[in-house]
């Protein structure tokens, strides 16, 4: 955990996952920012409500999985990454555009 920790801690990047998405309630594409930390075992990514229950709820909407040691920081980032889409693909608010399927 501490290698995969102290990759992450080097990253010069922006830690973030950038998805462009449809408002189903307004119809208009937007972008959802979805902000990574480590937080123990985990890799989260907050981000902006997907249903009602979220938006009512006073805490922060994030995904998370549990860091496999076995794999790269880069692996453990792209299950998290499937983990936001999955949460986008089941979401109240929100679909993934068109766009999205054509890269």
């Amino acid at each position: 955990m501490k290698t995969i920790q102290q990759q992450f801690d080097a990253l010069t990047t922006i830690r973030v996952f950038e998805i462009l998405v449809k408002d189903k309630r307004t119809g208009d594409k937007e972008y959802i920012l979805f902000d990574i930390d480590i937080n123990g075992n985990n890799l989260e990514a907050t981000h902006v409500s997907f249903n009602e229950l979220e938006e009512k709820s006073n805490k922060i909407a994030f995904e998370s999985i549990e860091i496999d040691e076995d794999f790269s920081l880069d692996a453990n980032l792209e299950e998290l990454h499937e983990a936001c889409i999955h949460a986008i693909c089941e979401s109240e608010f929100y679909e993934l555009t068109e766009d999205f399927f054509e890269n």
